[in-house]
C-alpha cells in the first residue's frame, strides 16, 4: 500500500523536488516504525558543582510517554548514598517522554563525586550523570588565646577561642578538595 500511494506521487512531483518527497516519506517512515524508544534517554544537573544544602534539579529526556520514572543518588561505585538522601524517588515523565524534579544536597559521604541514575519502569531505559557535591569549605583562622593554640574553624570564632580586637582581619582558608 505505501508504494502504490508513494508510486501515485511520482506522476505529480516529476519534477526534481520529487525525489525529496521520497527521502522525506522515508524518513516519517522509519521515525513511525522504530519508535521512540529506540533513541537514548538523558538525563542532566542544572549545574556540575553543588555546595551542601544546594538544590540539584534533574531533567530527563527520551523517557516513554507518560512514564514512571525511578531515581536514585549514588556514590561512584553504586552504591546508595547514606541517609535519607540516598533513598530512591519517583517522576512521571510527560507526553514527550521528559521530566523535572530535584533533590536536597544533604550529603555526608566520603566522595565530592556523586551520580544520578533514572530508570524507567516501563521502557526499561536508564540514564545516568554526575555532579560535584561540597567541593570547598571556608574556615577563620582561630589566633588562639594564652591557653587555646591557633586553629582553623568551621563556624563562628568569638573571644573564648581568639584574641582578635576590632579593626584587625580575620584570616579565612578555602580548602578545596581534588577532583
Amino acid at each position: 500500500m505505501l508504494g502504490r500511494s508513494i508510486s501515485s506521487l511520482r506522476g505529480k512531483c516529476s519534477d526534481a523536488t520529487g525525489s525529496k518527497w521520497y527521502t522525506l516519506y522515508g524518513v516519517v517512515f522509519l521515525v513511525v516504525l522504530l519508535g521512540a524508544s529506540s533513541f537514548a534517554a538523558e538525563v542532566i544537573t542544572d549545574s556540575t558543582v553543588y555546595d551542601m544544602g544546594s538544590t540539584v534539579g534533574i531533567d530527563g529526556f527520551t523517557f516513554g510517554s507518560s512514564e514512571t520514572v525511578t531515581l536514585q543518588v549514588t556514590e561512584p561505585d553504586g552504591t546508595p548514598v547514606t541517609g535519607d538522601a540516598g533513598l530512591p524517588w519517583d517522576a512521571t515523565s510527560d507526553g514527550t517522554g521528559g521530566f523535572g524534579t530535584s533533590w536536597i544536597l544533604d550529603y555526608q559521604g566520603t566522595s565530592d563525586q556523586l551520580t544520578v541514575t533514572a530508570v524507567g519502569q516501563s521502557s526499561g531505559l536508564t540514564a545516568t550523570t554526575s555532579f560535584v557535591a561540597g567541593a570547598t569549605n571556608l574556615d577563620q583562622l582561630k589566633n588562639g588565646t594564652t591557653t587555646v593554640p591557633p586553629e582553623w574553624s568551621n563556624g563562628n570564632i568569638n573571644t573564648s577561642t581568639s584574641c582578635y580586637s576590632e579593626g584587625r582581619a580575620v584570616p579565612y582558608g578555602a580548602f578545596i578538595t581534588d577532583q
